[in-house]
C-alpha cells in the first residue's frame, strides 16, 4: 500500500560537487547529505520519505555497493553499475527490505 513521490538519491561525487554545487534537497543529516544528492519533483515529499530511519540505512557498513537508488510509485530499486553476483543479491534484497521497512514506520 505505499505509493512513492519520484526520488533518487545518487551517490555524490566529491569534484563534481564542488564543481555544480550540491542537491538542493537535504535531509539535514550532514553525513548524509555530503554523501548523497537526493533529487525530487516535490521535495517535501521526498523528506517525507527519506526519514531518519532510512537515511541512517545508507550510513550502514553493510551497505552494498551501488550508484543510485530510486523510489517510484510503489517501486524501490538499486542501479548498479554492472550486473549483480548471485551471491551478492540476498545483500540487496536485504537493504532494499530494511528501506520499505524504515520508510513504512
Amino acid at each position: 500500500g505505499l505509493t512513492f513521490p519520484t526520488v533518487r538519491l545518487t551517490q555524490e561525487d566529491a569534484l563534481l560537487a564542488e564543481l555544480v554545487g550540491r542537491g538542493d534537497i537535504e535531509v539535514g543529516d550532514p553525513a548524509f547529505d555530503d554523501r548523497w544528492r537526493v533529487t525530487a519533483e516535490e521535495p517535501e515529499a521526498a523528506r517525507e520519505v527519506l526519514t531518519p530511519g532510512v537515511w541512517r540505512l545508507f550510513a550502514s557498513p553493510q551497505l552494498p555497493p551501488f550508484g543510485q537508488v530510486w523510489f517510484e510509485r510503489d517501486v524501490a530499486a538499486v542501479v548498479t553499475e554492472g550486473p549483480i553476483a548471485p551471491e551478492s543479491v540476498d545483500g540487496y534484497l536485504r537493504f532494499l527490505h530494511n528501506v520499505m521497512g524504515a520508510v513504512a514506520d
